[in-house]
């Protein structure tokens, strides 16, 4: 076929793109500037300047959302636990961690220096969180889909933030 705003076409901006040289040739021309932001860069020697996930990681630290396993690694295969996924809400959440001091699961230990002990406090105090029925929050299980879902259903009611509550899970297969 071609090209005409008459035609089904009309909405194929590429096709007229492509057939004129001069955006060609000035789209093949744009090249990167000189240094890459911070943001383009790694600054953790297990996440690739090339990896999908790169800027997203670099966001979050630098959003003070994700510290990383330590100064140089990420960590980024490795499954999210129930601790670092309340943690990481706390953190986007502004919580002040020295208003959060409450002990209510028997594996969350604040004096021994567990990090996420203030978030789960806070978490807990607001309705975000519950243990797993046994006295325990389960600091070191890896977060499920269903328990991320709910977690942030209960944080959204938290914040009195509005949410479709129709949506459906159905895109996941471990439903």
């Amino acid at each position: 076929g071609s090209w005409n705003s008459s035609s089904a076409w009309e909405h194929w901006a590429w096709v007229p793109a492509y057939d004129d040289m001069e955006i060609v040739d000035w789209l093949l021309a744009q090249r990167k500037a000189e240094g890459a932001t911070a943001l383009e860069k790694s600054v953790f020697t297990d996440v690739s300047d090339n990896a999908s996930y790169c800027k997203a990681v670099n966001y979050v630290t630098e959003e003070g959302l994700f510290y990383g396993v330590s100064e140089t690694e990420f960590d980024p295969k490795n499954q999210m636990t129930r601790a670092q996924f309340v943690t990481v809400l706390g953190r986007y959440a502004g919580v002040d961690t020295t208003q959060y001091t409450n002990v209510t699961f028997s594996d969350v230990d604040p004096i021994n220096g567990s990090w996420y002990a203030p978030y789960v406090d806070w978490a807990t105090q607001n309705g975000i969180i519950n243990g797993k029925g046994n006295g325990t929050f389960g600091t070191n299980d890896p977060i499920t889909i269903e328990q991320a879902c709910a977690i942030i259903a209960r944080f959204l009611e938290y914040k009195a933030a509005p949410y479709d509550t129709q949506l459906t899970l159905d895109i996941y297969n471990d439903i």
